[in-house]
């Protein structure tokens, strides 16, 4: 990846390993063979023909979204808005190379969703919150209501009224308001 070359894993099972080189329109002459030693439990190179005959490419097809995910997930921390555009750009100037913006949109969901978490673990985890609430602020409630449809369990709605609220309540005048906080997206 860091070479700018075009390598191709050709034969890949638990015994073997052969990358060939795709560079000069396929005629580039490098490549390497590696084998599984079991008795050292180790893998060895056996063959390789480190000269190439081709040049830096600009289209690498090592680069997948998982693997550009995982080079992200800092910049994500760091900034999780971090746009299509400036994700490209920073490939483009770090490893010199070219992905399409269709690739940068997944890599970037993935990293999000290894930092912040995914948006189905964390409705999984909603009693936890509410019971985290009681236990954190006694004489609370909490009301969760989910629906179970075909076997699968869907979040609905989530009421929360904290200790001080209600007793803060009855020193209000006599007006009752409600207001509702409606999700948008997943």
């Amino acid at each position: 990846m860091h070479s700018g070359l075009k390598l191709k894993i050709q034969r890949n099972d638990n015994r073997r390993l052969r990358v060939i080189c795709l560079g000069a329109k396929g005629k580039c002459k490098w490549f390497a063979y590696c084998g599984y030693v079991p008795a050292k439990n180790i893998w060895q190179l056996r063959k390789v023909v480190d000269k190439h005959t081709c040049s830096r490419e600009f289209n690498v097809n090592l680069i997948n979204a998982k693997w550009l995910s995982r080079q992200l997930k800092n910049t994500m921390r760091d900034n999780p808005s971090t746009r299509v555009v400036d994700i490209r750009k920073k490939i483009s100037r770090k490893w010199n190379v070219n992905v399409s913006k269709s690739m940068s949109r997944r890599a970037r969901a993935l990293s999000n969703e290894e930092v912040e978490g995914s948006f189905k673990e964390q409705f999984r985890r909603i009693y936890d919150y509410a019971h985290e609430i009681l236990r954190s602020n006694l004489g609370s409630t909490t009301k969760v209501k989910v629906d179970t449809i075909e076997g699968k369990t869907y979040f609905m709605r989530f009421y929360m009224c904290l200790k001080a609220c209600k007793d803060n309540f009855f020193c209000c005048r006599p007006i009752i308001g409600l207001d509702g906080c409606f999700l948008k997206g997943r």
